[in-house]
């Protein structure tokens, strides 16, 4: 008899995860591709990672009849056009909208650390705050374009050093030690490669790998933007609590998740500034211990008790 199995698919602005599992969580198959999230790596190539990542699980055996739900959370799946987008890719790789959920990536992220209701803060390459309240209904802050959103993630880090870095080499603000490793991490060694560089990028998750740069000098000016970019995510966070908290009800729990908060300095600066502006207590702060793509396995589940109860 053939195994009844969840499929969960965790792609994010960087690479993305493959799990297909029983309803309890035991693993069966899994896989790695890179970014699906078409603001990131445009449509052609997030549709070319997809297809890449269900390939690698049909390669270890994995029978798509044996799928009684599939859980896509997609970065980027944002507005009800990108939605259109994305499950039209799902349905050329032959997912049936019955029976397939297709959400933003957060909503993973928050599922893999506990049930709703809660709210998780993910920052990676962008940065989102997604809340479910008692009721089941999604809330959100941020995450609406790199350009202009999802301020002190990756990206918006990156941008900032990368700015400052060329104001230095336009000979427009004093040196920093911080730009030394920015030329690092774009393997350059002076100004002017940097400009030519700089000039030359192709996608965001490429100015999103220069936030490592701020988070491993120690600087005035990598202090300063670690600050910065802490205090806005925590204030988008305090936003979102304030926007769904019901008047006499208590706290919700906060996620943290992504890969920003592997920097112990940027997780202490975001939890101390979430304290302060939302009245969060500490120990309501946790950072995410489990991958993402474990949290689809777990809303596959629920929503396949959920089919079960209504019959």
């Amino acid at each position: 008899m053939m195994e009844r199995l969840i499929l969960s698919v965790d792609g994010g602005g960087s690479k993305t995860c493959f799990l297909a599992a029983a309803p309890d969580g035991s693993p069966r198959y899994r896989a790695e591709a890179g970014a699906t999230s078409h603001k990131s790596v445009g449509r052609r190539k997030a549709s070319a990672n997809l297809h890449e990542g269900l390939c690698a699980l049909k390669q270890q055996g994995l029978d798509r009849k044996s799928l009684m739900v599939s859980v896509f959370g997609l970065s980027g799946c944002d507005t009800p056009a990108d939605r259109e987008f994305q499950m039209e890719l799902l349905r050329k790789e032959g997912f049936r909208e019955d029976n397939t959920i297709l959400c933003n990536d957060a909503v993973l992220a928050l599922y893999a650390q506990c049930l709703p209701p809660g709210i998780v803060v993910v920052a990676g390459t962008g940065c989102i705050c997604v809340g479910i309240d008692e009721n089941g209904q999604m809330h959100r802050v941020g995450g609406w374009g790199y350009d202009y959103s999802d301020l002190g993630g990756g990206q918006w880090m990156g941008a900032a050093v990368l700015s400052q870095a060329l104001l230095y080499c336009d000979g427009c603000r004093s040196y920093d030690p911080v730009f030394d490793a920015v030329m690092a991490s774009a393997g350059v060694s002076d100004t002017k490669e940097l400009r030519w560089w700089a000039a030359d990028i192709k996608d965001q998750t490429t100015v999103a790998a220069l936030a490592r740069t701020v988070f491993e000098t120690d600087s005035p000016l990598a202090g300063e933007l670690l600050e910065k970019g802490a205090g806005l995510v925590a204030l988008q966070a305090a936003g979102l609590l304030k926007a769904i908290r019901n008047e006499g009800q208590g706290d919700y729990r906060v996620v943290l998740a992504g890969g920003l908060f592997h920097s112990e300095a940027y997780h202490r600066a975001v939890v101390s500034q979430l304290c302060r502006l939302g009245g969060v207590p500490p120990a309501d702060i946790v950072k995410l211990a489990h991958p993402p793509v474990e949290g689809g396995i777990r809303l596959g589940a629920q929503f396949l008790s959920k089919q079960k109860d209504a019959r």
